[in-house]
């Protein structure tokens, strides 16, 4: 793309010429499309990986311009190939470890890839070509490598073969594609820096040895462009945009996410940036990306509809060519895949001894193959010679059993060779033979299986590691562990970026009773900053290491166990460690022994540290029915009829056909109600139950319990039984008032507990108190609550209340400051006015808004020193509900496990105002006044009033109280009683005027 932008900016012409021949490619396009001469497909099986039917061919040829052009073998080529395919046909099995979001769009394309068999004048070829050169390119003068005269090769007809360039760059460029509107046409293809081609460690980086510069750069041949737009992080950059000129026919949804800039490194979890800032955030997994190959893993379903009509619009004749189908008699059965095992040099995985040899046959003659020969070596002695019979289709593909291997523990070289393809010789030798390195493990355990890595053997005894390099690598540790003294440890920060180190289980034998299974672990480490991308990848093999598959992966930031950066020598205290967690389950197959991997990926980074690993055992009782959940409304206002339902489950072994499901409300009779059904291990059905009346007002309890399953005792009864609380309110009249001196929870009162764990309840108010008269308060205990965000309510009756003019919430509350760091407690006061469908919050408190006593309370719960640590809060309902009707409040803690909250002398009052009063504004009471106490009342807020002065007959000041204009209370008390009886002036002074009054002091 850079590329690309470049030659526009130094030939600016270049557009109008682009447009104008897109505008023609168009139209030939249309005119295929009405004569039905589009781009060829082959029917199943007729291609690699095939998965619809309908695959489209590709031929590709390969030029190696190297000064040692046999540095790239035609195995590794072949094996770049075999990348592309499965990457483009989407069963790349690192698939497992994308997000559920991404997953969603990702997509496999109908394009498949195979070398060129036959050449420009119809002769057969290995579709792979070599030069000597020492010339290195970079980006700008690679189109050098595409020409003879410049030092490079000659392209292959463009509309007949895709051509791919492997040579050297000097800049650091990893690979550069020409677009469909890019000229000239001799020009066309793709060029890939050699330390991005293929997988041979001898010559491959490690951080791009998963060949996919090439899955990347051929998107480009098809039409993609950058997922992050190319817009240097405007957010405004679309990687759907079109050239002038060069249009689609189909108009492919841009489901890629918005993102600022390209990514880079090992990346795993959600990512965010300024042009993404939630979840799932950015998609770095996209092979359009400019992250480490081990992060790509998908293009999406829009992704792969502009590439199959960019295909189909603008390079058909690639796909119409069949130059990937050698000439007449050509026979050539080729080894594509060999496991187990690997190239030599790269990570060696464990296998059980007696793993089987499996070999993907594929075949590349010009007729049907229905013969060949396999010879398999074993530390290079012949170990079996098999001869393969059949009916494979050109180009198709056949997985060969070829035995087990057996050897005794440790290191083995694996080879297997193809021979005499349909009794002949074999025209092409270089892909009949593949070498691969394997651990064989004759050592096992059985679940359920811990490794403590106390022992000072390391590894320990059937554990493995693969250290490809021979560099730094997991150790033991006494510095630091979770539990005991020792730990497996792993220096980043002296090892090579990219090198990926193994810590490998012994393989691991799970009973046939072993239903479910867990993997947990703990893990310590702190990142160094934002350019080291260390990595933890978990991989298990479910077939005794034939293949892996990746079911965890944690880099910055979801890998720290300490927030913040620090020195590579990081050494965990006890509270820096994560216990994480895998589900074992999905992938237990009964009679095979699982391997787990545990893979460094260093970023040059820290310390990173293992402990405590344990594989679990659940095995389910044969027969166990329970109940799952029970249903019924979760409060009642002035209402009695309860609604209940259950949920069955059968968490046994065996089917359920039948079970009887006993209820019961408070201590009422129990009934009983018969179920019958078919519901297999895992199943639930829901079961409608009779209704139930209640016998009054408070707190009531549904119980559902099940009996008799299949007819039989249940092999499991303590998870046959399950409650359902529910609060009936009853309705009181305003004022109310409640000090939680009786019994808990208030008559008419309600506590909502969605988890049944701790909730509201009474305690001693204070640990000292003052009276007897005030001794309790109702808490909620958050301290040391496990659960985030759990919500408890206190819930009041249903208050009711006539026609008033004002409507207060008062209540004393108390609670302490917790500085752990993360998300405080919450107290948070809602009304509702129809039994809880619907709430108005009218007050919510945290953190430090919320604390009543000073200083901060960590690691001690907060428990009132005296009265003096609760404050008074008053909420004025008055504008927030109508001048008349019923409704509750709800006192509601949110808990993440920081400190208490308590609650006290809830009082709800109401208050009428004097017809006089709001007719006239003001009022004087009493009068007479019989011992000199009066008040003067304002109906509003008197914010004009500056003062109040009370005169005896002879004009005398008697009392008087001064204002600032706006001070003035609505509620003003003023005492005469010094005074003589008999009559006085009460004189108001307002800002614009003045208002007097007469008095009378009896």
């Amino acid at each position: 793309m850079e590329a690309m932008q470049a030659t526009l900016q130094q030939h600016p012409e270049l557009a109008a010429q682009w447009k104008a021949e897109g505008e023609q490619k168009y139209q030939n396009y249309l005119q295929r499309a009405a004569s039905g001469t589009l781009t060829a497909t082959r029917n199943t099986g007729s291609s690699p990986y095939s998965n619809a039917g309908n695959e489209i061919v590709i031929p590709v040829v390969v030029h190696i311009v190297l000064p040692n052009p046999q540095l790239v073998t035609d195995r590794d080529v072949y094996e770049q190939i075999e990348k592309l395919n499965i990457d483009y046909a989407g069963i790349n099995a690192d698939k497992s470890i994308l997000p559920a979001a991404f997953l969603a769009r990702a997509g496999n394309t109908r394009i498949r890839f195979l070398l060129a068999r036959t050449d420009t004048l119809g002769a057969f070829t290995s579709g792979i070509e070599r030069k000597t050169s020492s010339t290195t390119y970079s980006i700008n003068s690679y189109n050098e490598v595409k020409a003879n005269i410049t030092g490079g090769m000659n392209a292959w007809d463009v509309s007949r073969y895709y051509n791919v360039w492997v040579t050297r760059f000097s800049d650091g460029v990893l690979g550069v594609s020409t677009f469909p509107y890019t000229t000239p046409q001799r020009q066309q293809g793709t060029v890939v820096n050699y330390i991005a081609f293929g997988n041979n460690p001898a010559y491959v980086s490690p951080s791009y040895n998963l060949g996919r510069t090439l899955v990347h750069e051929t998107g480009h041949f098809f039409y993609l462009y950058h997922i992050w737009g190319d817009d240097d992080g405007a957010c405004n950059g679309s990687d759907f945009d079109t050239q002038s000129g060069y249009d689609l026919p189909v108009n492919c949804t841009d489901d890629t996410p918005n993102q600022g800039n390209s990514s880079d490194g090992i990346l795993a979890g959600t990512i965010t940036d300024a042009c993404n800032t939630t979840a799932p955030g950015i998609n770095y997994q996209n092979y359009m990306d400019y992250s480490y190959d081990v992060s790509y893993g998908m293009f999406t379903t829009g992704q792969i509809c502009r590439m199959e009509n960019a295909l189909t619009v603008y390079r058909s004749t690639l796909a119409n060519s069949q130059t990937d189908i050698p000439p007449a008699g050509v026979n050539d059965a080729a080894l594509v895949t060999l496991t187990p095992g690997i190239r030599s040099g790269l990570n060696i995985p464990v296998v059980c001894n007696g793993s089987a040899i499996t070999a993907r046959l594929r075949n590349l003659s010009n007729s049907l193959l229905t013969r060949a020969t396999f010879t398999v070596q074993l530390d290079g002695v012949t170990v079996n010679t098999q001869v393969w019979t059949g009916s494979l289709a050109v180009g198709s593909d056949a997985l060969v059993d070829l035995g087990a291997v057996n050897a005794i523990t440790g290191n083995h070289t694996l080879t297997v060779f193809t021979t005499q393809p349909n009794n002949t010789g074999d025209s092409y030798t270089a892909n009949d033979t593949l070498t691969r390195i394997v651990y064989i493990n004759n050592a096992s355990v059985t679940v359920p299986f811990t490794e403590n890595f106390e022992s000072a053997t390391f590894p320990a005894a059937g554990w493995y590691i693969s250290n490809p390099d021979n560099g730094t690598t997991w150790t033991r540790s006494t510095n630091a562990a979770a539990s005991g003294t020792g730990s497996a440890v792993i220096n980043n920060a002296s090892n090579t970026r990219s090198r990926w180190d193994d810590l490998v289980t012994p393989p691991i034998d799970f009973d046939t009773d072993t239903d479910s299974s867990r993997l947990t672990f703990s893990v310590a480490y702190r990142s160094r900053g934002t350019s080291f991308y260390d990595a933890l990848e978990v991989a298990i093999s479910n077939n005794c290491g034939n293949d892996f598959v990746v079911v965890y992966r944690k880099t910055p930031p979801s890998l720290p166990t300490v927030s913040g950066t620090g020195s590579s020598s990081f050494i965990p205290n006890s509270a820096q460690w994560r216990r994480d967690t895998v589900d074992l389950t999905p992938y237990l197959v009964s009679g095979q022994k699982m391997i787990i991997r545990f893979r460094n990926m260093s970023g040059a980074g820290s310390n990173l540290y293992l402990d405590s690993i344990d594989v679990s055992k659940v095995s389910l009782t044969a027969i166990d029915a329970t109940i799952q959940n029970v249903y019924a409304e979760d409060f009642l206002c002035n209402a009695f009829t309860i609604h209940p339902a259950a949920t069955l489950s059968n968490k046994g072994r065996m089917a359920l056909s039948s079970a009887s499901i006993h209820y019961q409300l408070d201590n009422n009779a129990p009934a009983v109600q018969a179920w019958t059904g078919n519901l297999v291990t895992g199943d639930t059905t829901l079961i409608t139950l009779p209704a139930l009346t209640a016998s009054g007002t408070g707190q009531h309890t549904v119980t559902v319990w099940v009996t008799q399953p299949n007819n039989t005792a249940d092999g499991k009864p303590s998870n046959d039984t399950l409650y359902k609380g529910i609060s009936i309110f009853g309705i009181v009249n305003a004022p109310l008032t409640e000090s939680f001196e009786g019994t808990f929870v208030p008559e008419s009162w309600g506590v909502y507990n969605p988890d049944n764990k701790t909730t509201w309840q009474k305690v001693r108010k204070a640990a000292t108190l003052a009276q007897l008269s005030d001794t309790a308060a109702a808490v909620m205990t958050n301290f040391g609550y496990i659960y985030s965000n759990a919500t408890d309510e206190l819930r009041t009756p249903v208050v009711k209340y006539g026609t008033v003019d004002s409507l207060f919430l008062l209540f004393d509350v108390a609670a302490g400051y917790s500085a752990v760091a993360g998300t405080p407690d919450t107290l948070q006061v809602l009304v509702t006015s129809d039994c809880g469908a619907t709430y108005q919050s009218v007050y919510k408190k945290t953190g430090l808004e919320l604390q009543t006593v000073s200083g901060t309370s960590s690691g001690i719960p907060f428990t009132p020193s005296d009265t003096g640590a609760y404050r008074r809060d008053s909420i004025n309902l008055t504008n927030l509900l109508p001048a008349s009707g019923n409704f509750q409040v709800v006192f509601r803690s949110i808990s993440n496990g920081r400190n208490n909250i308590y609650i006290d002398n809830v009082n709800i009052k109401t208050k009428v105002v004097l017809p006089a009063l709001k007719e006239k504004g003001f009022l004087i009471t009493p009068n007479p006044t019989v011992n000199g106490n009066f008040v003067i009342q304002h109906y509003q807020i008197p914010e004009k009033l500056t003062g109040v002065c009370v005169y005896d007959m002879q004009g005398r000041l008697v009392a008087v109280k001064n204002y600032l204009a706006g001070t003035a209370p609505a509620y003003l008390p003023v005492n005469i009683a010094h005074c003589a009886t008999g009559i006085y002036i009460v004189k108001l002074y307002y800002t614009d005027h003045s208002y007097s009054t007469k008095l009378l002091k009896q």
